[in-house]
């Protein structure tokens, strides 16, 4: 059903708790794209390499929902949520600051690095996300969301292009660089914005990470373990359909290795266009009813590339990323761009969707707690998924 009429927008509030995100979305780029090539220097394997590149998600499933349902229990000068930023987002920039050197050294002290870098950014991680529960009211959230997300994806975008021409100067300028900047970031978004006291997702005492638990599974309609059984398929089989992307570009199109992974570039590229339209598109026409057509889309898109006749993808091997030509090289090739954005602005526009409706299914005072679910389902596909 559509939502009701919302209240003013609140733009300078949103744009704020947007940069915040956009300050936190500059340091993953950069740790996924370069800690491997540090990890390869030791000699280790492939598969060891992907084991070790999967820390995070084994730190977030059990960090992050602590942190959130913490910070739903936590209130002094500094705030409810900000507390856990300001605690532990230097840590996580100290953590990633430390890589390069670390990697130079020994393979310990660079997963020591990394599991500082990634146990201190699923700390703050939830709580930072929570503020959107906090400061918006249920019938802005979509809209709000639209504007973070779109932001954290142009940070995404940002890290990969400065953070490729810095590396090649020298490994260690961007880990230097981006956590600088992430920190100078949420020093704007902490002195800027003042957390409400009461918050839009309630007041009430949390009762804590088990209760959380609990009331989720004893909810009379289930919404929010349906919401979150959900996300956690399709999240699976999305990661999955990245994770082997590189292969079906090889063996299927005739790609080399790296212009099948750069064929992803348009992935990203659909989030900046799809991002804010998707967050009026869930006001306007309902989340649920926006999340179940967006998914229908995407399985169609998925189910054409996988059956583009062989003979439109001759040819597209040549296609090169920093050749824009080359786009167009083939019909084929055009045919797989058009898709890849729209399977991007699609998901895109889910992702926009899911946490508001996940919000709007949280108990009073649980905000945090809920928002550590949402992210241990995420953590459990990028697991499951490849």
């Amino acid at each position: 059903m559509p939502e009701s009429p919302s209240p003013k927008m609140p733009w300078g509030r949103t744009f704020l708790l947007g940069f915040g995100f956009f300050g936190i979305s500059l340091l993953w780029p950069l740790y996924d794209s370069f800690v491997p090539l540090f990890l390869r220097n030791f000699g280790l394997s492939n598969r060891v390499v992907g084991l070790g590149m999967t820390i995070d998600n084994y730190v977030n499933m059990f960090i992050q929902p602590w942190a959130g349902t913490r910070s739903d229990r936590t209130w002094n000068r500094f705030g409810r949520r900000f507390p856990f930023i300001i605690a532990a987002a230097p840590l996580a920039a100290l953590g990633m600051f430390a890589m390069p050197f670390a990697a130079d050294r020994s393979l310990m002290l660079l997963f020591a690095a990394m599991f500082l870098f990634t146990l201190s950014m699923a700390f703050f991680r939830t709580p930072t996300v929570a503020l959107l529960g906090d400061m918006f009211p249920d019938t802005l959230r979509s809209k709000a969301n639209g504007i973070i997300n779109f932001m954290g994806v142009f940070a995404g975008v940002l890290a990969f292009v400065l953070g490729g021409i810095l590396f090649d100067m020298a490994s260690w300028y961007p880990f230097v660089a981006f956590p600088i900047a992430m920190l100078l970031i949420l020093a704007i978004l902490v002195t800027r914005i003042r957390e409400p006291e009461v918050p839009y997702g309630g007041n009430e005492p949390s009762p804590g990470l088990r209760e959380t638990f609990r009331s989720l599974w004893n909810d009379s309609d289930r919404n929010a373990l349906i919401i979150l059984l959900a996300l956690l398929l399709w999240s699976v089989g999305i990661t999955a359909v990245q994770a082997f992307w590189t292969l079906f570009g090889v063996n299927e199109l005739g790609l080399a290795e790296g212009a099948a992974s750069q064929l992803l570039s348009f992935y990203p590229l659909a989030g900046l266009l799809s991002a804010i339209p998707g967050g009026y598109l869930g006001a306007a026409i309902g989340r649920r009813n926006t999340i179940i057509i967006m998914l229908a889309i995407v399985a169609a898109l998925l189910g054409v590339i996988f059956w583009i006749p062989a003979e439109m993808l001759s040819g597209a091997g040549a296609f090169t990323l920093m050749a824009p030509n080359t786009w167009f090289a083939t019909r084929g090739i055009q045919l797989i761009i058009l898709l890849l954005l729209g399977v991007g602005g699609a998901m895109t526009i889910v992702t926009v969707n899911i946490l508001p409706l996940h919000f709007h299914n949280a108990p009073d005072g649980q905000i945090g707690g809920f928002t550590g679910l949402y992210y241990v389902a995420g953590s459990i596909a990028s697991i499951l998924g490849p």
